[in-house]
C-alpha cells in the first residue's frame, strides 16, 4: 500500500483520480487536511473518482492497485503512462475561459 501526497494547486478546485489502465485501483482512504473523505473505493479501467479541495489543503490518498492481468511479452509496445496521462488531460480538462475576446 502507499500513500500519495498532494498540495492543492492555487488553479485548482478538485483533484481527479483516474484509472487509465487495465487495473483495479483500490483506494482505502482519503483525507483533506487530516479529515477522513472516503473509505474503501475501487475504481477499474476508464472510471475516475472526483473530490473537491481548495487550494493549499493536503490531500492524502492511500491505496494500491492490481493489475488485471499479467503482460505478456509478445504483446506490442503498450502507451507509455506519460501518453495515456497525456491523453486524459487532453480529453478531460476543460480550458479555463480567457477574459479576452477577439475581434
Amino acid at each position: 500500500m502507499s500513500d500519495y501526497r498532494v498540495l492543492v494547486l492555487e488553479s485548482a478546485s478538485c483533484l481527479i483520480i483516474a484509472e487509465l489502465e487495465d487495473e483495479q485501483t483500490h483506494i482505502v482512504e482519503v483525507t483533506i487536511d487530516d479529515l477522513s473523505i472516503v473509505r474503501s473505493l475501487k475504481i477499474t479501467e476508464g472510471e475516475t473518482f472526483e473530490v473537491s479541495a481548495s487550494p493549499g489543503q493536503e490531500v492524502v490518498v492511500k491505496g494500491y492497485y492490481i493489475p488485471n492481468r499479467a503482460p505478456r511479452r509478445d504483446q506490442q509496445r503498450p502507451r507509455s503512462k506519460n501518453e495515456l496521462i497525456a491523453q486524459f488531460i487532453k480529453d478531460t480538462i476543460r480550458p479555463r475561459k480567457s477574459h479576452y475576446n477577439r475581434p
